[in-house]
């Protein structure tokens, strides 16, 4: 192997572990500065729940689940037990924790009186027969022509295929509900077929369809912020306007109640990756167990592979840069890793050389070259 060939090894270890060791600190700042108006936190959940390929899909659901079951899972009313029992009393159980849980915040944040906390526990009762009442569409609103639980949506006539043929329907919040539920089905019916002879109309149509789930979730569910009345979020906000009523002027100088904490495995993800993408990236860039760090950088791309994989019969994974079919950058760059894994690359430049002197002069030996040292051994002549 000529000294050419060596150098240019070397150089490409030094790329690669730069590579990692930017975006790893890239991450580990975002998180550690929070969201701000001008950048977000680094967040893996957006990344797994928009691919497809099958890592993508066994993280989503086992480890960060499944965001259509749990808004299905917010929005179901239990049966009628037809014992005269509130109606409250059949709101969903994930529902009823999540409100409870930030009562419980909101009276330990400001101290409530014994007195404020009967009140609050009674706007929770409320809040809940309200909101079951709207998921059934059955609740009055002041207008007595309109009830709440009834939107006014817009849809496309079949055959008519644009914006020309849109008219508009009133659907209670049940039917909306239902229309979800058909969408999903739909959804999980393309996403069974995994067959290599899938054309791009096929994959439009999946993507279609995917957009259209998201749609109608958001519509259900809503965005804090977004005013709109027939959504479980301006539920929510009414419920917490409600509750900031009942506090005195000295409560409500204590500002907003604090955030409920983000989800331990989706944090655990976050900062795994960001501080393993820095761990790696380091070791290469100064050549510290070196051939270790290269296995785990390509394993670490293979699974990026495995998230979002540039087949041909799947939707062009999201964010993605230039075109490819099964062979992306991920690809090039763990192949490159996995050569740089048979080569001793920390022992022509790094701190594996160090180390190895180290360990030598400790168990007095003389230093000898690596068995797998890329110098060859000079010729002899007679």
């Amino acid at each position: 192997m000529t000294r050419t060939t060596i150098l240019i090894l070397i150089v490409l270890r030094l790329a690669i572990g730069w590579h990692f060791l930017f975006e790893g600190c890239l991450k580990i700042r975002s998180l550690l500065l929070g969201p701000s108006a001008i950048s977000r936190p680094f967040n893996s959940e957006g990344y797994f729940r928009e691919s497809g390929g099958p890592l993508a899909g066994f993280v989503s659901t086992n480890l960060l689940g499944d965001p259509d079951a749990a808004a299905l899972a917010r929005l179901t009313v239990a049966p009628d037990p037809g014992d005269g029992s509130p109606p409250g009393n059949r709101l969903s159980p994930e529902l009823v924790r999540e409100w409870q849980d930030y009562l419980n915040r909101f009276s330990k944040h400001y101290d409530l009186t014994p007195e404020q906390q009967n009140t609050a526990q009674g706007i929770l009762k409320q809040s809940m027969d309200q909101t079951v009442r709207w998921l059934l569409g059955d609740q009055i609103n002041e207008d007595p022509n309109r009830k709440t639980g009834q939107k006014e949506v817009e849809r496309i006539a079949p055959g008519s295929g644009g914006p020309s043929g849109n008219f508009k329907v009133s659907l209670t919040t049940a039917q909306r509900i239902e229309e979800y539920r058909r969408k999903l089905d739909e959804l999980r019916d393309l996403q069974r077929i995994n067959s290599v002879f899938a054309n791009e109309i096929e994959k439009a149509r999946l993507a279609a369809v995917k957009a259209e789930v998201r749609r109608l979730r958001a519509d259900l569910i809503g965005q804090p912020g977004k005013l709109d009345p027939e959504t479980l979020q301006a539920r929510s906000d009414e419920f917490v306007a409600r509750l900031n009523a009942i506090l005195t002027a000295e409560q409500k100088a204590k500002g907003p109640v604090p955030a409920a904490p983000e989800g331990t495995t989706l944090r655990l993800m976050n900062w795994g990756t960001a501080i393993f993408l820095t761990s790696v990236g380091a070791c290469l860039f100064v050549g510290l167990f070196t051939r270790l760090a290269c296995w785990a950088g390509a394993l670490f791309l293979l699974s990026t592979y495995l998230v979002a994989p540039p087949f041909p019969w799947m939707p062009t994974p999201p964010q993605n840069e230039g075109n490819y079919v099964f062979v992306n950058k991920n690809v090039v760059e763990m192949l490159a890793l996995l050569v740089l894994a048979t080569l001793p690359t920390g022992r022509w430049w790094g701190l594996d050389a160090l180390l190895l002197g180290i360990r030598d002069v400790l168990r007095g030996k003389p230093r000898q070259p690596a068995a797998d040292s890329a110098t060859p051994p000079a010729s002899t002549k007679p």
